[in-house]
């Protein structure tokens, strides 16, 4: 079974001799020559096979005591490439896949991440690639208990963390710290102002000193809650004062849109290029042309490339799409403007008083030559309270 294997692998020729079966084996012995599958005929034929490195010192001993070939038959690995000798490409893409599994069983394919809760897998995976660990990376070099230890000491959040490199994929389980993160409290000396000015409705208090009460009026920039506190026996304390302080307000907020205005439109021309990305490397496969106009946006995506059972490859199709644009002179209607700055009312407002209670709204709209002004009065409750550093206290820099 080993001979044969052997053989294939090599290159073998099956010969088959036309009488003086026994002689022919008494040559093979004699000259030391290793034959296989001998099968003897009527009328004293044979047939065997001989590795291809032997074949032509035994045919040659064949003529020369004058033995009867009937047929010559080759197979093998060599003799099938060898009818291929006239087609290079194929040759050198076989080369090339060759190549490439050798060089690619030396570098990561896929990194898998299990075990994160409060801790990202991509915030795991920045940390590796900062140690050298990524998709793409060579294997050999790399030290698999160094670098947990160096990822560990990066990261609070993480109490254990194991990296195991199975062939070409990494294998990585983390287990987070009992106690996650805390951000550390700002407890420089605050106060809380007023960001607008109002009637007060109500007030949470979470630290500091109260000065206003409900149903005062206040001015924009006055102090609603101190961080400076009295306590008993006439001492006082500095604190980061927090809390809401919700107020009736009436908040004023105008759009104006032209009836002309300067945009920017597609000029359907566009640029494409795609890139193969294996492992680290980019290969750019086409581009198409370029994009003339001065003003252009350009889109880049990515298509990972995964098997069947949805296992990832080390490659992706990156495109890079390039679209120009040239500014345009936009004539609106009267209708049309009031429209868009409708919409664009709407987007300042939710941006701008949140979840704030709206009591009441008034809207006017002034038409000109130049175009539309769009205004919303809005009487509401929200917090108008908002933190300022204490200055110029004897404790605080």
């Amino acid at each position: 079974m080993i001979f044969r294997l052997f053989c294939l692998l090599i290159g073998y020729a099956k010969i088959t001799l036309g009488d003086r079966a026994e002689a022919a084996a008494t040559l093979f012995l004699r000259e030391k020559i290793n034959v296989a599958a001998q099968k003897r005929g009527d009328g004293g034929r044979l047939s065997f096979v001989v590795p291809l490195y032997e074949a032509r010192k035994l045919l040659h001993l064949l003529a020369h005591y004058n033995f009867t070939v009937e047929s010559v038959e080759y197979g093998g690995l060599p003799p099938y490439l060898w009818q291929f000798r006239r087609r290079v490409g194929l040759l050198l893409g076989l080369s090339a896949a060759v190549a490439i599994t050798v060089a690619g069983s030396l570098f990561l394919w896929q990194i898998r991440v299990v075990g994160c809760e409060t801790v990202s897998e991509e915030e795991v995976l920045a940390l590796l690639a900062d140690e050298g660990v990524e998709v793409g990376s060579y294997i050999p070099p790399i030290d698999a208990i160094v670098t947990a230890q160096k990822v560990l000491l990066k990261d609070d959040r993480i109490a254990f963390i194991a990296v195991n490199i199975i062939g070409t994929r990494c294998e990585v389980q983390v287990t987070e710290s009992a106690f996650p993160e805390v951000t550390p409290k700002d407890d420089r000396p605050a106060s809380l102002t007023a960001r607008f000015g109002g009637l007060i409705e109500r007030i949470e208090l979470y630290d500091g000193q109260v000065l206003v009460k409900p149903g005062e009026a206040v001015l924009p920039g006055q102090t609603l809650i101190s961080g400076l506190c009295e306590m008993e026996e006439g001492r006082w304390r500095l604190t980061a004062a927090s809390g809401k302080v919700y107020a009736k307000v009436e908040r004023t907020f105008t759009v104006e849109v032209p009836l002309t205005e300067e945009v920017l439109r597609p000029t359907g021309e566009e640029s494409v290029s795609r890139s193969l990305i294996f492992f680290k490397k980019s290969i750019k496969l086409f581009e198409s042309s370029s994009i003339l106009t001065p003003t252009y946006g350009t889109i880049v995506s990515k298509d990972a490339m995964t098997l069947p059972d949805g296992t990832p490859l080390p490659l992706a199709i990156a495109t890079r799409r390039t679209v120009g644009y040239e500014t345009v002179s936009l004539t609106r209607t009267a209708a049309e403007a009031e429209s868009v700055a409708s919409e664009r009312m709407a987007a300042l407002v939710a941006e701008e008083l949140g979840e704030a209670e709206i009591l009441s709204l008034t809207r006017s709209v002034e038409h000109t030559d130049e175009g539309v002004t769009l205004t919303w009065q809005v009487y509401c409750i929200m917090d108008i309270a908002e933190s300022v550093p204490m200055t110029g206290l004897p404790d605080t820099p």
